[in-house]
């Protein structure tokens, strides 16, 4: 499926790209890293700079890793186990390869919209550290979070669409 190697594609480059960025940046991060911030954008959590970038890159891979691991394992569950609408279609022999390799492709946009949320964070890090006093930049994590959720919406509406009635 063409959408299912995009989205691999694009998925493994995040992933890489990710760390990359991580290892890159590290040299602008100070030795002492604001590591939490409260509502007010205020440091009130800080970890050793090898602690921050170790956590950063394990989070920030490992999660959509386990993401995109979890959809996977639904080709070997049972279809009791699986929540669809009309499932008794996309979960028969003849289109379950279909569903699961659909489903792999939207856990893979999944995974990447974390790896862009995980991306955006740690770039908003090395900007409140860099400053002074340590502060979060204004509404960026805001604008952030909210094109994060704006994804999440549009995979949900896509998700919805594809299984809302058989073809």
């Amino acid at each position: 499926m063409f959408t299912r190697r995009v989205a691999l594609v694009v998925f493994s480059l995040g992933c890489l790209g990710f760390l990359l960025f991580v290892g890159l940046s590290a040299p602008l991060l100070p030795d002492r890293v604001a590591s939490h911030f409260n509502a007010l954008g205020e440091p009130d959590g800080w970890m050793s700079k090898g602690g921050y970038l170790l956590m950063t890159s394990i989070m920030g891979v490992a999660l959509p890793l386990f993401l995109v691991g979890i959809m996977y394992v639904t080709r070997f569950l049972q279809d009791w186990m699986i929540n669809l609408p009309h499932k008794e279609y996309w979960l028969s022999p003849e289109q379950r390869p279909h569903t699961n390799a659909y489903l792999m492709g939207l856990a893979f946009w999944l995974g990447s919209l974390l790896l862009g949320l995980m991306t955006g964070t740690h770039y908003l890090s090395i900007e409140a550290n860099r400053s002074l006093p340590v502060r979060l930049p204004g509404t960026s994590f805001s604008v952030i979070l909210a094109c994060f959720l704006v994804g999440i919406a549009v995979w949900c509406i896509v998700l919805i669409r594809r299984f809302r009635k058989p073809h």
